[in-house]
């Protein structure tokens, strides 16, 4: 059996599960470093401990309060969107909180939650995006959604092919 690599860069990242055991490592291969370093950005920030009233999705059940965390991240990150050939409006932020005169960090949270959960259907798309990246890079877990632990982005510089001798 032969193991192929093509020219690009590998993004490795290592999880844990909910009580920091059942470690793993997963790969992912780009073929920039623009992508790896995006994805790479997403998997840092997104899928940290939500624990302790962390920002990330890692260590979450699932529902409605992570779907809220993922959208807020792609509304600041559109670059994973981008990297997907989905459009994302330009200052899609402001144009969401423009009603609104002046509003604390908090507030623009809350804000960004509502019109997520009115328009959730219509981000869907958004967040099977981001969960299909959390199952791929992350793995699975029975229940909860894996931390991220640490990462590196290896690079390829010429297609090699591996063949197994045992």
């Amino acid at each position: 059996m032969n193991k192929e690599f093509k020219k690009g860069f590998v993004l490795e990242v290592n999880s844990w599960e909910n009580d920091g055991d059942n470690c793993q490592t997963h790969s992912m291969h780009f073929e920039n470093i623009k992508e790896a370093r995006n994805i790479n950005q997403m998997c840092s920030q997104l899928f940290s401990n939500s624990d302790n009233d962390g920002e990330g999705i890692g260590n979450s059940f699932g529902g409605m309060k992570m779907e809220m965390v993922i959208f807020e991240f792609l509304v600041d990150n559109p670059e994973v969107l981008i990297l997907n050939n989905i459009e994302v409006p330009s200052n899609f932020r402001e144009k969401i909180l423009k009603k609104y005169d002046s509003v604390s960090w908090d507030k623009e949270t809350e804000i960004l939650g509502k019109y997520y959960e009115k328009k959730s259907k219509k981000f869907r798309p958004w967040i099977n995006l981001v969960m299909d990246y959390n199952y791929k890079i992350m793995g699975s877990s029975e229940y909860y959604s894996r931390v991220y632990d640490d990462s590196r982005i290896y690079e390829i510089k010429e297609d090699i092919s591996f063949k197994e001798v045992s």
